[in-house]
């Protein structure tokens, strides 16, 4: 692992952050497996502090940390991005950051039908214009925006906010890849293009955001469109810094059916699979507890039921206690957690 982590240490010396964003810099990283951390010359016992890939405060300085043993990644140069990508995070949380979305929210997210057509509309005109840019068709795809601002506000700005932090992270990563590995980047934009038109990355709708976000500014880059801009200065999403005099388009909507099957499928498979944990897991708490943490890219909602694949944790007399494992957690109006299973 020592070896890893030094020689991902030598690939990220080796790349120029400021043309990645103005004022990045890189920050320290640590790579972990279950058992042990690999920071700089350092190896010590993992801690709970340890989880996920992204970025946290060690010993009062922001770094980045890697899951080397859940998250492995074969190809060194890609790692190194994906490491850069973590290192943009804790550059957001030392600059004070404040567009975090809520993300009670994205798991409230209410995938109407008429939301997800004119979304999927929208990636449609993303990956377009990334093919063949005209300012004419630009300002079409913010007016096609805008439009479902107005009539899905909520959902709206849940994505736009995941856009701010986890697309400028994406973007980040994708031109510290193309300073690596020109190859590598050139096919990672072709996988983001074609995921963003596979219907059935419509939901969740998280992930999809990260490459929303990642391809618009790689079209706002290349076609010379400004959008850099101060990191925690600004509460304003990147779409609200882009379409300051958009006019809302009027569109007639086309109902897609694979998407209608999409959400029947996405609510009864949710619904299916939290029954299924609660018939065969008991119930290990009951109370009330707020809840502190959870992994969005792994946790459902359905009805007042969470499931949560990795962890959960929730705060018991002050003390944050985590699940490490598959749980379900019975929540409250307020999100408070009322029985926890396992």
């Amino acid at each position: 692992m020592m070896q890893l982590y030094n020689a991902l240490r030598e690939k990220i010396s080796g790349v120029d952050f400021h043309r990645l964003w103005p004022g990045f810099k890189p920050f320290k990283f640590a790579l972990y497996d279950e058992k042990n951390v690999y920071f700089g010359e350092n190896v010590f016992a993992k801690d709970e502090r340890f989880i996920g890939n992204t970025a946290i405060i060690y010993n009062d300085e922001h770094i980045a940390i890697w899951d080397a043993g859940r998250s492995p990644v074969d190809n060194l140069d890609i790692f190194a991005a994906k490491i850069i990508h973590e290192m943009f995070h804790a550059f957001q949380n030392l600059n004070k950051e404040k567009r975090w979305a809520d993300e009670i929210a994205g798991l409230n997210y209410n995938y109407a039908r008429d939301n997800l057509n004119i979304k999927y509309k929208e990636n449609e005109w993303l990956k377009a214009l990334h093919d063949n840019f005209t300012a004419k068709k630009f300002e079409r795809f913010l007016a096609l925006r805008e439009y479902r601002r107005k009539h899905f506000a909520g959902e709206f700005e849940y994505e736009t906010k995941i856009e701010s932090i986890e697309g400028i992270a994406n973007y980040v990563e994708l031109m510290a890849l193309k300073q690596l590995n020109s190859d590598k980047y050139l096919k990672a934009v072709d996988v983001i293009k074609s995921e963003l038109v596979d219907i059935g990355n419509l939901i969740p709708i998280r992930k999809i955001c990260y490459h929303t976000g990642a391809l618009l500014l790689l079209i706002c880059n290349e076609n010379n469109i400004p959008f850099f801009h101060h990191i925690g200065e600004t509460e304003k999403t990147v779409f609200e810094l882009l379409a300051r005099e958009i006019t809302a388009v009027e569109i007639d909507i086309e109902n897609s059916a694979e998407i209608d099957a999409l959400i029947r499928n996405y609510r009864n498979r949710n619904e299916n699979l939290l029954n299924n944990f609660l018939n065969n897991h008991p119930c290990r708490l009951e109370g009330e507890y707020k809840i502190y943490g959870f992994d969005p890219m792994n946790t459902v909602k359905h009805e007042n039921y969470l499931y949560c694949r990795h962890f959960l944790a929730y705060i018991d007399n002050g003390e944050v206690k985590f699940v490490r494992k598959q749980c379900a957690a019975e929540v409250d109006e307020r999100f408070n957690m009322r029985a926890l299973y396992w």
